[in-house]
């Protein structure tokens, strides 16, 4: 009954039919209930078609690709389904047997698994179901007072479905907004440590190789215990919008903690992924400066093999006196000789000052 299964629930029959056993369950019951009188003529005949109907719809639900096919393909089994209500229903003695009730399901369906545009094609399926036997059957069975139930019920399933479906629609953008903020970094919107995890164990699980460095900007600590940690954050802001337009858009740049970053350069090698870090460098602001730990990624590595030597080649690289990068060939790269927070305070208060 729907074309968006496959983003909601998953791809497989199984999930489908998990999903479409609920309704079948109650689709069961009212047929175990439909035995007992009243019955209108040709009852038994009527039962079977109703019952072709649904066992067509659910067939269809379950076991066609819906996301394949051209949008308004997913309401044949919602028109299978409404007919099998219709004919369940004049089985069981029409307008007064409280079949119509049924109707509900295809709606519920659509607003929970379906777009917009179908569930509202659906509602107006429910509509038709009601006036086609009040128009051509009439008689006991549909007496004229029957449009007034069929108004209201019809009413109901739209207003049920429309609720239903905005409850779910913002459930759906809560959990999407959760999953964004469980992999990015609040402060900076970089992508953190847990995504940056997993895109590296991909990486490292592929075999393709790549480079990974582990980055620390020089004297953060001093320049929080002197201005302050808001002021530290407009550093770390700065730095990765800075950042955000150098690396590639293959490249994986994540806030690793504090003022530890991660970049993570698939396909590259050391020299390529340090001519990156140098413009990097060159896009802080003035007196900004990192040392970093820059390692290869092996096919047969473990992740967290990677992330500690990384984290080594960078404390290497502060014990040699900071603003620099340190690769696994043992190559040590200066950048600009500076002594240490007295040179570049400074030029990062005016920078501050400069953002207002």
């Amino acid at each position: 009954m729907m074309r968006s299964m496959e983003a909601a629930t998953g791809s497989s029959w199984q999930q489908r039919g998990g999903h479409l056993a609920p309704f079948a369950a109650l689709v069961v019951l009212a047929y175990g209930l439909a035995i007992f009188p009243p019955h209108t003529a040709h009852a038994v005949a009527v039962m079977a078609a109703s019952g072709a109907c649904f066992l067509a719809a659910g067939t269809l639900t379950v076991l066609v690709p819906w996301e394949r096919l051209p949008d308004g393909s997913v309401l044949l089994p919602v028109a299978l389904a409404c007919a099998g209500v219709g004919l369940l229903r004049h089985a069981a003695g029409g307008g007064v047997s409280a079949y119509g009730g049924l109707l509900l399901l295809p709606v519920i369906w659509q607003a929970l698994y379906g777009r917009r545009f179908e569930l509202t094609a659906t509602i107006a399926l429910v509509a038709t179901t009601y006036a086609v036997p009040i128009l051509f059957i009439g008689g006991e069975p549909y007496p004229p007072g029957q449009w007034r139930a069929a108004i209201v019920s019809t009413l109901t399933a739209a207003t049920v479905g429309f609720t239903v479906e905005h409850l779910n629609r913002t459930r759906e953008e809560l959990l999407a907004r959760t999953r964004i903020l469980a992999g990015h970094d609040e402060l900076t919107g970089l992508v953190n440590r847990r995504h940056v995890s997993g895109v590296l164990a991909d990486q490292v699980a592929g075999g393709t190789g790549g480079v990974l460095a582990m980055l620390d900007l020089d004297h953060f600590k001093e320049f929080n215990d002197v201005h302050g940690h808001l002021a530290g954050d407009d550093v770390l802001t700065a730095t990765a919008e800075a950042w955000r337009g150098v690396v590639r858009a293959t490249d994986t740049l994540a806030r690793w903690g504090g003022e530890e970053f991660v970049v993570l350069f698939p396909d590259s090698s050391l020299d390529q992924a340090c001519a990156i870090l140098h413009r990097m460098a060159g896009a802080m602001g003035d007196g900004l400066t990192f040392s970093g730990g820059v390692v290869r990624l092996g096919p047969d590595e473990e992740p967290m093999d990677v992330l500690r030597a990384a984290d080594h080649l960078l404390y290497e690289a502060k014990a040699e006196g900071r603003n620099r990068i340190i690769t696994e060939d043992d190559t040590s790269v200066d950048r600009v000789d500076l002594s240490g927070l007295a040179g570049w305070e400074p030029a990062v208060l005016a920078a501050l000052a400069a953002r207002g």
